[in-house]
């Protein structure tokens, strides 16, 4: 009886510290919501979202304006941008975005693209070769707020010279926010023990 009381303490014990972390997650996901480093740099890099049928998602879109007001800002000459073709897809998401981007007057030219990501991670990696093969030393990454953390975890694990200048979180109800939330907080989870 003894031995079964202490290891419910223990159950117990570690389902709050767990609880603790989670809550520790969750508010440290939201202290990076309104992240803005904008600073001069070699490339604003672009995360990928879903597009519908060769346009932008309005998540999409959102992201591509805010780059697009970091280029006017002249805070860098090119754009990167990440995303490869979603499931029944026929375009990439990165492709889409450039084709955004033209259509704003941006020179084809001084946008690049990586088609073969699906995952923040693959994205970053795929970013990390075009930076080489270019020698660009820094990046502005703009994301969705709730995504920031993970990427700064990420950037800093690859040793990516990465700023954040996060979208606007006011174009979402409060629903989908804590639908975001804790999102990321399973994906960071998830890429902190399996690193995906």
């Amino acid at each position: 009886m003894i031995i079964k009381s202490k290891f419910s303490i223990i159950i117990l014990f570690f389902l709050i510290l767990g609880l603790i972390g989670v809550l520790g997650l969750v508010i440290g996901i939201y202290n990076f919501t309104d992240v803005d480093e904008r600073q001069k740099v070699d490339a604003i890099v672009v995360m990928g979202a879903s597009q519908w049928n060769g346009v932008p998602s309005p998540i999409f879109e959102n992201r591509l304006e805010h780059a697009y007001e970091l280029y006017n800002q002249g805070l860098a000459k090119y754009f990167i941008l990440t995303g490869g073709v979603g499931e029944k897809a026929i375009f990439s998401e990165s492709q889409i975005g450039r084709d955004y981007l033209v259509d704003k007057g941006i020179a084809s030219e001084d946008i690049f693209i990586e088609e073969n990501s699906r995952t923040s991670l693959q994205s970053l990696v795929e970013v990390r070769r075009i930076l080489s093969d270019n020698n660009f030393e820094n990046i502005i990454i703009v994301s969705d707020g709730f995504h920031m953390k993970r990427l700064m975890k990420m950037t800093s694990d690859m040793d990516l010279n990465a700023y954040f200048s996060a979208v606007s979180k006011n174009s979402i109800g409060r629903l989908s926010e804590i639908k975001y939330v804790f999102r990321e907080v399973v994906v960071y989870i998830i890429y902190l023990f399996m690193d995906i």
